[in-house]
């Protein structure tokens, strides 16, 4: 695996606009550095920002570029480039590129995205080889059909158990794997002390107050799990996003300002 440098810091750290990589990919001419067309193409037709939050904004004045590193970085950790140019992976996801995009079909980006879900599950791999992508599925699953009554609103990966899962996986896969199991004792612990949800009120307000609870939970209780300077909430996001663009997990509310991760169907 080439690895960059600081693995904690999350497989992708900014770069979400996923439907582009096969236009970059198809940019590829040698293996060595993002070529300046990657950043000339994302200034062009733009990229995602909303995930990234307003402290967490990349440092330096050409944005795009900044982007173009990064997608850069993720290409070569999950190898569709080499210092020999495009694998055979990046060529299947360079492939799309060979389609014009408003006719960019389910069919035609499923390919692509199967491709993705298989470098992610042979790539992405913490301390001692341990695999993100079974750590967070076996996670999702486990809050799938949670027991405890407040879970219920949220069942599946909260954006924080996703962020304590992959940031462990990289200095302490034993905790990692720990964590795994354990998620759903943590939820019921992170509501101790909080009245029992009222049928009177909606369900949109339980989830919000489940939610922030798990979230200050693991802050406050579970010290070493998260760590924002090392892992920042716009990489986490950014990650969660690529692995719902292969259909690793899905969300099952998209449009809910509250948000929780699920293996799909």
């Amino acid at each position: 695996m080439a690895a960059p440098l600081d693995p904690a810091a999350g497989l992708a750290r900014a770069f979400a606009e996923y439907s582009l990589l096969p236009d970059l990919l198809a940019l590829v001419e040698t293996g060595v550095g993002p070529p300046p067309s990657w950043g000339r193409l994302l200034g062009r037709v733009g990229f995602t920002i909303d995930h990234i939050e307003d402290d967490e904004l990349p440092d330096g004045e050409n944005l795009a570029s900044i982007m173009a590193d990064d997608a850069w970085r993720i290409s070569q950790w999950l190898e569709l480039v080499t210092s020999d140019g495009l694998t055979d992976a990046g060529r299947s996801v360079a492939a799309v590129a060979d389609v014009a995009g408003g006719e960019r079909t389910e069919t035609v980006w499923r390919p692509a995205q199967d491709t993705l879900a298989a470098q992610l599950r042979e790539c992405y791999r913490g301390e001692g080889e341990i695999s993100i992508v079974d750590l967070v599925q076996e996670g999702a699953n486990l809050l799938a059909q949670p027991d405890d009554v407040w879970a219920a609103y949220c069942p599946g990966l909260l954006l924080v158990e996703f962020e304590a899962l992959i940031f462990l996986a990289q200095s302490n896969p034993q905790s990692a794997t720990a964590l795994a199991a354990e998620l759903a004792g943590h939820r019921v612990n992170a509501m101790r002390g909080i009245d029992p949800p009222s049928p009177d009120e909606p369900d949109l307000l339980h989830r919000f107050v489940h939610a922030d609870a798990v979230s200050d939970y693991y802050e406050e209780q579970l010290p070493g799990h998260t760590d924002d300077s090392v892992l920042t909430l716009t990489a986490a996001q950014a990650t969660v996003m690529l692995f719902v663009f292969c259909g690793l997990l899905a969300v099952p509310m998209p449009h809910s300002p509250v948000q929780f991760l699920v293996v799909p169907e």
